[in-house]
């Protein structure tokens, strides 16, 4: 690679040295370099030609030339050398930076161009990809990448860390870095890239205004429950989630699912009569509303009634259901077809609470279905609630007999 101002060369076997900033070392740039002689570099016996005030490679060490006009023709021998010595030239020795690249997660198909001082010196990398080491003045220099197509860099949290003899020297977030090289500093740089998560939002809705507990499976985070009118967020990468509501026969039904990147060209998501399929892209945020209304077995009801089951793992002893609200008059409790209790009073605060040995429920979640009757203030007289228990496994939990 060329590049005005700059000259490329071997040190040892390993290290690439570039001095920026309009050195040149061991040549003229604008010249090409001697056959047989790839890097440019003088040898011992040539005469090589050197750009006022640039540095040249003398000996095995680097020599800063100290002001004097026009070319060295001088060959390359230790009383050459002595004279430049005498002459104000002053001796340094080069660092070493070596930057490597690190994207999260590691499968991540972006790539990238890795540079220093805005030069690239590793080519679409991706994960574990590298400079190899580069040998640098002194100084201070900038560490930086830029995302290649079709990759975009803002679909990234990039940061850079650098460290040196094991201990950090220099972090900052973005994808540039300031950094200070000391003479014969060997430093390490991580130019990290974290793929911005996106977040899916799953709401519930009820259009009727019923009260209940709804019951998500699928491949967002396992199963989760939502009351009516509440929501979740899932912060995740990028990717396709499902989100499947599960319909509680005879008194629920899900109406439609709306997904708000139903227009989005990149990848929208798609629906079925119970599931979303979310097209999560870097960075965005989907909201997908579950919209349900009560089973044509549910008419519309006057008065007031809320559900509300135990939090957590239900404990014996404790109501697991409660059911409140005005002008009820009794409140009978189902597991599937099967009554479990029936409370014609309320028990506390206007609260008809459903006692129930635990050792009935099997372990894991049980739905409780509450069909509430409003007496002579309803019409119709009579509303059906659902909700969920939770029951743990217990080793000194005796089992129900009988």
């Amino acid at each position: 690679m060329k590049v005005s101002g700059l000259a490329l060369a071997a040190v040892g076997t390993a290290v690439v040295l570039i001095l920026l900033g309009g050195a040149a070392f061991g040549g003229n740039p604008e010249q090409p370099a001697p056959s047989g002689n790839p890097t440019g570099l003088p040898q011992a016996g040539q005469k090589p030609t050197v750009i006022p005030g640039s540095q040249a490679l003398f000996g095995g060490g680097w020599y800063r030339r100290g002001g004097t006009a026009g070319l060295l023709v001088d060959p390359v021998n230790p009383t050459a050398l002595e004279a430049r010595r005498l002459k104000g030239a002053t001796r340094f020795v080069p660092g070493v930076i070596t930057v490597v690249k690190k994207l999260v997660p590691s499968s991540d198909g972006g790539r990238f161009n890795l540079m220093i001082d805005g030069i690239v010196l590793a080519t679409e990398v991706g994960d574990a990809g590298s400079t190899g080491p580069v040998g640098l003045a002194s100084g201070s220099h900038v560490i930086s990448d830029i995302a290649v197509d079709p990759a975009n860099q803002a679909d990234y949290a990039s940061s850079v860390a650098c460290t040196s003899g094991g201990e950090l020297v220099a972090a900052g977030p973005g994808p540039n870095l300031v950094v200070i090289l000391e003479p014969g500093e060997q430093m390490n740089c991580v130019v990290s890239n974290l793929r911005r998560p996106g977040e899916v939002v799953v709401a519930n809705r009820v259009r009727d205004g019923l009260e209940g507990r709804f019951h998500f499976s699928g491949t967002l985070d396992g199963e989760f429950d939502l009351l009516t009118g509440s929501s979740r967020t899932f912060r995740l990468p990028p990717g396709n989630y499902r989100a499947t509501q599960e319909v509680v026969a005879g008194v629920f039904s899900v109406d439609s699912i709306e997904c708000s990147d139903s227009n989005d060209a990149a990848g929208r998501s798609t629906v079925t009569k119970q599931s979303a399929l979310v097209s999560l892209q870097s960075g965005e945020v989907v909201t997908c509303i579950f919209a349900n209304s009560g089973s044509g077995l549910l008419p519309a009801v006057a008065g007031s009634a809320k559900i509300s089951a135990a939090a957590g793992c239900v404990a014996e002893g404790k109501p697991l259901v409660s059911v409140s609200g005005a002008g009820i008059s009794e409140v009978s409790f189902y597991i599937g077809d099967k009554l479990i209790g029936r409370v014609a009073e309320p028990s506390t605060a206007g609260n008809f609470e459903l006692r129930y040995s635990i050792g009935r429920l099997e372990v894991g979640r049980t739905p409780i279905v509450a069909k509430v009757s409003f007496g002579k203030t309803g019409t119709p007289p009579e509303r059906t609630l659902t909700t969920a228990v939770f029951r743990c496994p217990s080793s000194t939990e005796p089992d129900f007999v009988g």
